[in-house]
């Protein structure tokens, strides 16, 4: 994150709520809030709310230019698509 802010990338990070060193290097902080269960050891919960979180901002920024966002998905399915077959 240091890197990419010197480099003038406008950096975001995910994380739990509260002060962490993700929180401190960031220009924007988003946080989430989940309980585990105590069975569960895998941060299922908190990385469910994370990845809600991306989709999200993915969202928002696909649908605010659609027609360029549109296309740069089917240029990414295809590649796959060729490298799967």
């Amino acid at each position: 994150m240091k890197q990419a802010r010197k480099s003038g990338a406008v950096t975001i990070g995910i994380t739990k709520y509260g002060t962490n060193s993700l929180a401190e290097c960031v220009d924007i902080h988003l946080t989430t809030f989940s309980t585990e269960a105590d069975e569960r050891s895998a941060a299922t919960s908190s990385r469910i709310a994370q990845l809600n979180v991306i989709d999200i901002l993915f969202r928002g920024v696909a649908a605010k230019n659609y027609d360029v966002s549109a296309a740069y998905l089917r240029q990414t399915r295809k590649a796959v698509r060729e490298q799967y077959k």
